[in-house]
């Protein structure tokens, strides 16, 4: 190679580099000068992972962090799986239930419910005229197995009680000046299956304590247009083993306890007569009914119209065609609600007493409180209002 042209052959490379340099730098103050992004964008951005958030090594590039909400090759946007009713419909009552973070949290210690299964480990110490002590892991029959004293069944023991119930079972072999303590030390995974009007309904690990809130937020949530929040079965060998409202758990913070076994599958049932509320009350939402009819009391328990509700306006379909009627709060705590109705709660009440504070020199109090007609002659007068 001559010297000419190794000098173009350098200067073509550095051209070659600097323009890649200018380019990353360009798209760069790009990106950190515009503030707003297109839908587009926006969907681009989720389905990939950022310069930030990419690591390269020498076989290829991985993301360091979680991927979100980016989808992998072969993965479908779960807006094109669930397309929306394209109503403008409030979000339902508990839809923050799913809101948190908690899918990735972990408690401490165990449920004093736990049923002991296989593979779970307990740390058993035996000290005093025989020494022993060794991590014992439930076989797949729901046994432990001590030297000495056998096989011990501690299957769907609870954790609260296996201390307890290990220790008198080796005591029938060691009955005298031997010490025991027991302690279930790790519990082994479950695998639950999530069913019905979930977001991302499919096969999920956790722990046997986990609670249902747990697994559906592992789900993505209940599907707020299509999934009931009233009725979630738990289901085990084909047959209901529990029914969860989680309304009641709103209001009242009761959960049912569920000790869960591999296999188990959570079915959130198919949405019920549902009611949108608006106007002034507390919780403008949209209802979920226990029954095809429901009393307008039990709407407003769970809606808490404000004080100054005074009437209620209720729009729907019946047999015979739409309706629409107006009618008070007193008279609607009776009135019979179906599925798709709107409620309006409305303070359509006029003051009958009017508050007037009289300024400047005057003999007479400076606050009256006045019915609606009466004139202001009369009561400047005392004791005359």
């Amino acid at each position: 190679m001559t010297v000419l042209s190794w000098f173009l052959h350098l200067s073509i490379s550095l051209t070659l580099m600097l323009g890649a340099s200018f380019s990353i730098i360009a798209a760069a103050e790009s990106s950190s000068g515009n503030s707003s992004l297109s839908t587009s964008d926006l969907r681009s951005t989720q389905n990939a992972p950022t310069i930030s958030e990419t690591l390269e090594t020498g076989t290829g590039t991985y993301s360091s962090q979680g991927r979100s909400s980016s989808l992998l090759p072969g993965e479908t946007d779960i807006r094109d799986l669930l397309p929306s009713s394209e109503e403008n419909l409030p979000p339902p009552y508990g839809a923050n239930l799913f809101a948190g973070g908690y899918e990735t949290e972990r408690s401490d210690g165990f449920n004093e419910d736990y049923l002991i299964a296989p593979g779970d480990k307990i740390n058993i110490w035996i000290w005093g005229a025989v020494t022993y002590s060794n991590v014992a892991t439930v076989d797949n029959q729901g046994n432990i197995f001590i030297p000495d004293v056998g096989p011990i069944k501690v299957s769907d023991v609870k954790a609260s009680q296996v201390n307890s119930y290990v220790t008198n079972q080796i005591k029938r072999i060691y009955t005298n000046n031997v010490n025991i303590y027991v302690n279930l030390l790790t519990a082994t995974p479950v695998s639950i299956y999530l069913s019905g009007s979930v977001i991302r309904p499919g096969q999920y690990a956790g722990m046997a304590s986990d609670s249902i809130l747990y697994f559906l937020k592992r789900a993505g949530g209940i599907d707020s247009e299509r999934g009931s929040y009233r009725e979630i079965q738990v289901i085990r060998n084909n047959e209901t083993i529990q029914n969860i409202d989680l309304y009641e758990f709103i209001r009242t913070g009761f959960m049912p306890k569920v000790n869960f076994k591999d296999g188990d599958v959570i079915l959130v049932t198919p949405q019920k007569a549902a009611i949108t509320v608006a106007g002034v009350v507390r919780n403008p939402f949209r209802f979920e009914l226990t029954n095809e009819y429901e009393d307008g009391k039990q709407l407003s328990l769970f809606s808490r119209p404000l004080a100054q509700a005074s009437h209620v306006a209720v729009s729907g379909n019946r047999e015979n065609g739409s309706f629409s009627t107006y009618m008070t709060y007193q008279d609607f705590q009776n009135f019979q609600l179906k599925d798709g109705d709107r409620v309006l709660f409305n303070d359509d009440l006029r003051p009958t007493v009017i508050d007037i504070q009289v300024t400047g020199s005057h003999r007479v109090p400076s606050y009256f409180s006045v019915k609606e007609r009466d004139s202001l002659k009369r009561c400047v007068k005392p004791n005359s209002c």
